[in-house]
């Protein structure tokens, strides 16, 4: 009798162990009175992890794992299956992106954690990338800067700092006023879910002056109705001219006329920055007048034939191939009204017959007893 009990009671410890994590009373006989009594096996153990160290940012993290009994763990990383593991627990080196943890507790009747603690988390070891979309001139001549940028990562938060005031929240677009002339610097950064963050900074210069803009004439070709001028500013410019109003144009800073008729001749000058600030117009008139000794503008004359005679009807005076004091006659100028009569042969066809001209003789030698006839 005492053998068959014996017997009993091991049997039914070997089959508590083969159920393993199922809750099972078991009737034994008590070895005093022989009367059967409830027994609990077991309760199945509770499993908690606990992350340490680096954040959840990094490609190798820690876990401590605990329970409410002693146990044994196993580990299952992202989906591999549920293998042994050590309660200080590190992962290998892991990729970018997101992974799960779960882990389960199994104390010493074989009983196993059914719900297994669980742990997800997001490897980033990038930074945030932000490109500016919408930005300043390189120079600008405004007050006002306005900027848009981006990230690469959703979400992600921005923060500002204009000329190291100190960094503060914006959004995009992001909008500074109140700018003085000079270097101005924008830094926007950037940072992501995994508190990884990144900068982005942005210089570009302010400038509110308009420029000075002088003109020098330096020179002139009298005998070809040129001049010459020297253009110049306070600062790096662009030039534009407009002479005898045929409009603007951009010029050079040494700047030379084409030919000039005779007469007066304005030349406007105006000075336009890299910024885009344009200075104040300088004026500079001046005269071409050729009709002085030995400088003739040979276009503006009419080449006499021999012989030839013109009558100033108003004076009586005849002009020919040669004059009364033996200076030889070469050219004559129709610059204006006067009647003239006699032979024409050789003048523009619109000066034949009589026609109402002013006349000037030029001599061969100088102007001595020539001139206007009037």
């Amino acid at each position: 009798m005492n053998a068959g009990r014996n017997l009993l009671k091991s049997g039914m410890k070997i089959l508590a162990r083969r159920i393993g994590s199922v809750f099972i009373l078991l009737l034994m006989v008590s070895e005093v009175t022989g009367s059967p009594r409830a027994m609990a096996i077991g309760d199945p153990p509770e499993t908690t992890i606990t992350r340490l160290g680096p954040t959840p940012s990094s490609e190798v993290v820690n876990f401590t794992l605990t329970s409410d009994q002693p146990t044994i763990f196993e580990c299952n990383l992202d989906g591999a299956g549920f293998v042994p593991c050590p309660s200080a627990y590190t992962t290998p080196a892991l990729a970018e992106g997101e992974h799960v943890l779960r882990v389960r507790a199994i104390d010493s009747d074989g009983n196993i954690d059914p719900t297994p603690a669980g742990e997800a988390w997001v490897v980033d070891t990038i930074p945030p990338v932000t490109a500016l979309v919408a930005y300043p001139a390189a120079i600008s001549n405004e007050d006002i800067a306005t900027f848009e940028f981006v990230a690469n990562e959703n979400p992600a938060t921005f923060e500002c700092n204009i000329d190291d005031g100190g960094y503060i929240p914006c959004i995009s677009p992001f909008v500074t006023t109140s700018l003085i002339s000079g270097t101005h610097t924008l830094s926007v950064q950037t940072t992501d879910s995994a508190n990884r963050t990144s900068f982005v900074p942005f210089t570009w210069i302010v400038d509110l002056d308009a420029p000075t803009t002088d003109v020098t004439q330096i020179g002139a070709i009298p005998s070809a109705n040129i001049v010459f001028f020297t253009l110049t500013s306070n600062e790096p410019v662009v030039f534009e001219c407009n002479l005898d109003s045929s409009g603007w144009a951009q010029c050079a800073a040494n700047l030379r006329t084409p030919r000039l008729a005779e007469g007066d001749h304005t030349l406007l000058v105006r000075s336009i920055d890299h910024a885009g600030n344009e200075g104040d117009t300088v004026t500079h008139t001046w005269q071409v007048d050729t009709l002085t000794t030995n400088e003739v503008d040979q276009r503006t004359f009419v080449p006499l034939e021999s012989p030839k005679r013109l009558v100033d009807t108003r004076g009586g005076n005849r002009f020919g191939t040669t004059s009364t004091n033996g200076v030889s006659i070469k050219r004559i100028k129709i610059t204006g009204a006067t009647t003239i009569t006699g032979d024409t042969t050789g003048l523009p066809d619109t000066n034949i017959g009589a026609v109402a001209l002013n006349i000037t003789a030029v001599g061969g030698n100088d102007n001595n007893g020539y001139g206007f006839i009037t």
